[in-house]
C-alpha cells in the first residue's frame, strides 16, 4: 500500500476550487472540493442518524463521492456528457485504488454511491445537492453571488433534490436569506 501516494492524489481536493463556484465569482475565495466533501459528509451524517441508516457508511460514501476530481477535476455538466464523465471518474478511481494497491473499500464505495444501490448511497446524493442549495445561500449571504446567480444554483440543486425534508431545509436557508429564487 502507497498511503502517500494515496495521499498525494487525494489532497489535491484541497486546491481543487468548486468550478461553478470559480466561473460566478472568480474573485471571490471559494471553496474546494474537499471543503463541499467534508461538509456533505457532515451534513449526511447528521440526517442518516435521524432516518435510521448507517450515518458512518454516509460519511464514508460522501467523502469518497468525488475522489475522482482529484485527478479528473471538477467538470460541469455542459463540459462532457454524463456517459464520459462517469468513464473518466470510473478510470480515476481505478488509478487510486491502484496506488493503494488495496484500494477495494475506495472502489466499493465509490461503486455504491455511482450506482445508488443502498439507501445510505441514495441520502448522500441528495445531500450533495443540499450542500450545494446551501452553499449557493451562504454565498449569497455573504455577497459573493448575486441573487440571479445564487438562484441558479439552488434551483439547479432542487431540481435533484426529491427528498421533502430535504426540500425543507433548502427552503428554510431561503426564507433566512431573504432570497426569493422559488415562490410561495
Amino acid at each position: 500500500m502507497d498511503l502517500f501516494g494515496f495521499y498525494r492524489v487525494a489532497s489535491r481536493l484541497k486546491y481543487t476550487k468548486r468550478t461553478g463556484w470559480i466561473r460566478k465569482t472568480p474573485q471571490a475565495d471559494v471553496e474546494s472540493v474537499a471543503d463541499h466533501s467534508l461538509m456533505t459528509a457532515m451534513l449526511a451524517l447528521i440526517l442518516a442518524k435521524g432516518r435510521g441508516l448507517d450515518a458512518q457508511r454516509c460519511a464514508a460514501l460522501a467523502v469518497v463521492h468525488d475522489l475522482a476530481e482529484s485527478i479528473v477535476g471538477d467538470l460541469l455538466p455542459n463540459e462532457v456528457s454524463a456517459e464520459r464523465k462517469h468513464a473518466m471518474e470510473r478510470d480515476a478511481i481505478g488509478e487510486i485504488a491502484d496506488v493503494l494497491g488495496d484500494g477495494d473499500i475506495v472502489s466499493r464505495l465509490y461503486e455504491e454511491y455511482e450506482t445508488g444501490m443502498t439507501e445510505e448511497a441514495r441520502l448522500v446524493h441528495q445531500v450533495d445537492k443540499l450542500e450545494l442549495a446551501l452553499q449557493a445561500v451562504s454565498y449569497y449571504m455573504d455577497g459573493k453571488l448575486e441573487d440571479d446567480d445564487a438562484c441558479e444554483f439552488v434551483q439547479g440543486a432542487l431540481h435533484y433534490i426529491s427528498d421533502a425534508e430535504l426540500t425543507g431545509y433548502v427552503l428554510e436557508a431561503l426564507r433566512a436569506s431573504g432570497l426569493a429564487c422559488v415562490g410561495p
